[in-house]
């Protein structure tokens, strides 16, 4: 059984491995639950009511899309979208009289019916010209690998492809959500092309610096609430010449034109249980009504149209609004410091104590989660209340089988000897004794009967056994309440250690209190006249701990101190007293001044096996 010294160092090396396994796991766990983190505290923080403060609110913005009306009214009705080059071209012309501060367009046009009929996509053709000459327009396109989308060359030569044309597309996080946005996209030659996001935020802001790194979208509960207005509605407002209600709508907005539709270009992005809480949306009109039954807008649906994610990106740049994921190092340290917090309060403490600190732990991550993410920096929260699980698991398991086990062993080598709530004292402070044997400054407490053989013989055995274990029940009460261990019956005497196994600084005080108490006791009851006591009382050097043979050894006090209270208490006899107690003892009870001159001096006696007299003490007669 190992020391309290070197179990201490074994549970702290236990804490630091658990601890640092943790964080060791912080990184591939945090790799696979930082979306799904993410997506919960955007759910979380919806549910608070927020006010959109930040220098580019959804007010400033505006879009128009293509949507289930679209498709259903004259003249996009029936006709394929490559056809609708003309309408668009007039709506986005009238969009770039009203002098919006910028339009993006997150449409692709890869084909063109030029072709097929000349001339047709010169509307577009000259508004897209326009756009490139006032600087203040960018079409997108998709890159990939293999399968990149662009805009038709007629389109691409007409806006400018080198600077106009710019990726409209995410990277997607490996479960395939769109949580994360680039500056910019590295091509094979070294070079690199901002995304369409990125380039429309810096032709506002021209100070604004590329990132390095991937950032996480920023959603809320307002992500949603910019301006939206039917292409369809738009196209007829053209129509009646009200030019008004364009300069009204788009005058110094930022602009992206897209697809919202009820099925299709629908993404899942880390907005995906916001939305399906059901997001504000802030639908215009101009001329046409709501055309009931073809209201996206109303479905609480997981899924939104992909130009709504281009728009939270340009507001998350044009903000400085973006989260950034937290450097690993700085998650594995908090990781750790966290583990190891859970870990040492689950090892070395009752479990009730261990899950508390382990409650209190999940709810400061929890805490903390929100922190960071109002600091715009993601602490992963899933990350953290599963690694500090995982610590408190961990830490119970070892406690079951190793720290438990160890506190049994000693409940049940001591539970002999003290009371239950002196065991508890002991086992819950940790102060551990050294079972092989310790030297300590302990007192010996060792009463006896007079003349109990006589007394025995005037009862029968059932008889006397039942009293005399009613005697030994009150003397260990007495000798129990004042912090003592009854080490031993031996016949009808009582062996008692003051000051082990745990530290005990006033012993002496407490075992002359103990035989107080015992002594007034056994006057007060009918067990004083059937059993006469007395008791002999030493202080001094012992070495206490289990003595004996491998089969059968028992915990007991070995030294001087213990035969001269066994001889104290038979001198009783001589002196015609009830206690005896040593000099030694008496000088530091007599010291405290709730007990001076209690104890007087009773003689001097040259006690059997000791050379030197002894002087000695008792209680002053009252």
């Amino acid at each position: 059984m190992a020391s309290l010294r070197n179990q201490k160092s074994i549970n702290g090396g236990v804490v630091i491995i658990i601890a640092l396994v943790t964080a060791l796991l912080s990184g591939p766990i945090s790799d696979r639950l930082s979306g799904i983190s993410l997506d919960l505290l955007f759910l979380s923080r919806s549910f608070v009511n927020q006010a959109d403060d930040k220098e580019f609110k959804s007010e400033d913005f505006a879009l128009v899309i293509i949507d289930e009306e679209t498709y259903r009214t004259p003249p996009f009705e029936q006709s394929p979208l490559v056809m609708w080059t003309p309408a668009i071209a007039a709506v986005l012309g009238d969009i770039q009289k009203a002098k919006p501060k910028m339009v993006g367009m997150d449409l692709i046009f890869p084909t063109s019916v030029e072709a097929l009929s000349p001339n047709y996509d010169r509307p577009l053709l000259k508004v897209l010209r326009r756009g490139r000459n006032a600087k203040n327009l960018v079409i997108g396109k998709f890159d990939h690998p293999t399968k990149p989308l662009k805009p038709s060359k007629g389109h691409a030569f007409a806006i400018g492809p080198g600077k106009n044309v710019h990726a409209i597309n995410f990277p997607p996080d490996p479960d395939s959500i769109i949580r994360r946005d680039k500056s910019h996209f590295d091509r094979t030659d070294g070079s690199y092309q901002t995304s369409l996001r990125f380039e429309m935020a810096k032709r506002l802001k021209p100070d604004l610096e590329l990132a390095d790194e991937t950032v996480y979208l920023n959603f809320d509960r307002h992500s949603l609430k910019a301006e939206t207005w039917s292409l369809s509605d738009l196209y007829t407002c053209h129509q009646d010449g009200n030019q008004a209600a364009y300069d009204k709508a788009f005058k110094d907005k930022i602009v992206l034109f897209g697809v919202a539709l009820d099925v299709e270009d629908r993404k899942l992005s880390s907005a995906r249980w916001l939305a399906a809480r059901g997001l504000e949306t802030n639908l215009k009109r101009c001329t046409l009504p709501v055309r009931e039954g073809l209201s996206w807008h109303k479905e609480k649906l997981s899924t939104i149209p992909g130009v709504f994610l281009n728009i939270q990106g340009v507001k998350d740049w044009l903000n400085g609004n973006h989260i950034l994921p937290l450097p690993l190092w700085q998650l594995a340290l908090i990781v750790f410091v966290s583990a190891a917090l859970v870990a040492l309060f689950s090892i070395g403490s009752a479990l009730s104590r261990g899950l508390t600190v382990f409650l209190i732990a999940m709810i400061l991550w929890v805490v903390s989660a929100f922190v960071f993410l109002g600091l715009n920096t993601l602490l992963p929260l899933l990350t953290g209340l599963i690694l500090t699980a995982l610590a408190f698991v961990a830490s119970q398991i070892y406690r079951l089988f190793v720290t438990e086990r160890e506190r049994n062993q000693i409940r049940s080598a001591f539970s002999r000897y003290m009371s239950g709530p002196l065991l508890d004292q002991m086992v819950g402070s940790g102060k551990m004794p050294e079972l092989g044997g310790e030297k300590r400054e302990v007192t010996i407490f060792f009463s006896d009967i007079a003349g109990f053989t006589t007394l025995s013989e005037k009862s029968s055995d059932e008889e006397t056994i039942q009293r005399l274990n009613s005697y030994f029940n009150a003397m260990s009460e007495c000798v129990q309440r004042h912090g003592g261990i009854v080490d031993k019956f031996i016949g009808d005497s009582v062996m008692a250690i003051f000051g082990a196994p745990f530290d005990q600084p006033d012993h002496a005080i407490q075992a002359v209190e103990a035989a107080k108490d015992c002594l007034s006791m056994l006057e007060e009851h009918e067990l004083g006249a059937l059993f006469p006591t007395r008791i002999g009382i030493a202080s001094g050097s012992a070495i206490v701990g289990n003595v004996g043979s491998d089969l059968r050894f028992d915990y007991t006090a070995i030294g001087n101190v213990v035969n001269t209270a066994s001889r104290l208490e038979s001198s009783n006899k001589e002196t015609g007293t009830q206690l005896l107690v040593h000099a030694d003892t008496a000088k530091l009870y007599n010291q405290t001044a709730r007990h001076a001159d209690e104890l007087i001096k009773a003689g001097e006696l040259q006690l059997r096996g000791q050379e030197a007299v002894t002087e000695v003490y008792t209680l002053k007669s009252k």
